[in-house]
């Protein structure tokens, strides 16, 4: 039985997302977010559909909002008793999903789908396009006590972000991610909505940024790459960890070691300023996450996934 917006406890029914969120974000207060979430579906202030097989619930989705600067609309789904999915309890709750944003979205993307291990090909032969991402942490920042030696080329200049120009930025940032799995996660398609990020990030969205860790190199009065660090949101035991928000270096001047001159010299000042350690996300088949390997990162078990699909 199919039921949709009803008035029901979802309390125990969003407890297997909220613990999975939690496990992947320990810096987020996934209480408030959850409980928002609750209020919402209680309310009917949100899409939601629920199927239920007897007095068991095979399965549920709802969908959070539209992103109105890149017309996606995101989606959750939860198995809560694994022992009864079905094919066909996908493929009505992922019907549902996208029959409801088809009508003011051109794209879905559905978050880490709670409840059970699926299969990619479950997603991709209904069309659906698989990204992952991981948490790399470095956990020990005491190798690089050194300030690493400046690349000698009198073309390129070393700058603090004081100097940061955002839209020069988002267009290097852009031209960067467009090869890679970061841009199709991670960047708005219009120079407005990544300029708000940008914005975000600067205003301490992910935790104030660490302007000694956080630098420019640039060609002439163009940023040829970039790195920012925040000082990460608190977590549940009160401590924070920072986090390299955004790396990149135009691929143009790839190959010339500014990557590595980037990170070993953020590493390095926030090595000075106390920290011990130091973690990024990566969207997997950035061939970035070599570099950070080699400077010592390594994976969590845990990894985020989107699916994501068109719909127009």
């Amino acid at each position: 039985m199919d039921i949709e917006n009803v008035k029901i406890n979802w309390k125990p029914l969003l407890e297997i997302q909220k613990k999975q969120f939690q496990d992947l974000y320990p810096d987020l207060d996934i209480e408030n977010t959850f409980a928002s979430v609750e209020n919402q579906l209680a309310g009917n202030l949100i899409p939601s559909r629920i199927i239920i097989n007897g007095s068991r619930v095979k399965g549920f989705a709802y969908l959070t909002g539209t992103d109105s600067t890149s017309g996606r609309t995101h989606g959750l789904l939860c198995f809560p008793e694994p022992d009864t999915f079905s094919e066909d309890t996908l493929d009505k709750l992922l019907s549902w999903i996208e029959q409801v944003a088809s009508r003011n979205s051109r794209e879905i993307m559905i978050g880490n789908i709670a409840g059970i291990d699926l299969p990619d090909n479950l997603m991709n032969s209904r069309g659906y396009e698989i990204l992952r991402r991981r948490r790399l942490l470095l956990p020990e920042l005491g190798k690089f006590s050194e300030e690493p030696e400046k690349i000698r080329n009198t073309a390129f200049r070393f700058a603090g972000i004081e100097e940061l120009n955002s839209s020069k930025y988002v267009d290097a940032q852009l031209e960067a991610y467009k090869s890679t799995p970061e841009a199709r996660f991670l960047l708005p398609e219009s120079l407005e909505a990544r300029i708000k990020m940008l914005r975000e990030i600067m205003d301490g969205s992910y935790g104030d940024l660490i302007y000694d860790a956080s630098r420019l190199i640039l060609n002439e009065e163009d940023i040829a790459g970039a790195i920012l660090v925040c000082r990460g949101r608190p977590r549940l035991d009160g401590t924070r960890i920072p986090i390299i928000i955004d790396f990149f270096v135009v691929p143009e001047f790839r190959g010339l070691g500014f990557g590595e001159y980037l990170i070993r010299s953020s590493l390095h000042s926030l090595q000075k300023s106390g920290f011990k350690k130091v973690e990024l996300w990566v969207t997997e088949g950035n061939s970035a996450e070599k570099l950070y390997r080699k400077m010592g990162f390594s994976p969590s078990p845990n990894g985020d996934i989107a699916y994501l699909k068109s719909l127009r």
